[in-house]
């Protein structure tokens, strides 16, 4: 039984991704270079929820499946959707949706801005004369 929710999402997006890739246990194994008497085994575990990999571990099964390591283990649908979606673009592509991005936040942010209205010009009492 999954100890967390990321693990969870861990276990099922390594499980999701290993077998699109047609990769059978021991040949993903293989490909983080787990000795060939383990490698089914422990891939086995870490889809189960047996063991958990540790962050070196984890990195080395996201760099075999070719995903990045964020998409492995965010719990949060959408975001794990763009992180999937952004890693696949040509780093061309990349650059232009993070330059939308910027501009779309500074935009969100300059629409959430309190409006203040000016400060009415002050007004200068009138002299007295003496």
């Amino acid at each position: 039984m999954p100890k967390s929710e990321v693990n969870a999402v861990f276990m099922q997006r390594l499980t999701q991704a290993r077998k699109a890739l047609g990769f059978s246990q021991r040949e993903l194994g293989s490909r983080m270079g787990l000795p060939d008497e383990t490698a089914a085994t422990r891939i086995n575990r870490y889809e189960r929820g047996g063991s958990e990999p540790d962050l070196h571990t984890a990195q080395a099964v996201a760099d075999a499946l070719g995903v990045p390591l964020s998409w492995l283990v965010c719990t949060d649908a959408r975001l794990a959707e763009m992180i999937h979606g952004f890693a696949q673009l040509k780093p061309s592509v990349q650059k232009v949706w993070l330059a939308d991005l910027k501009a779309t936040l500074k935009q969100q942010e300059n629409l959430t801005k309190p409006k203040v209205a000016p400060a009415a010009p002050r007004q200068r009492a009138p002299r007295l004369k003496r």
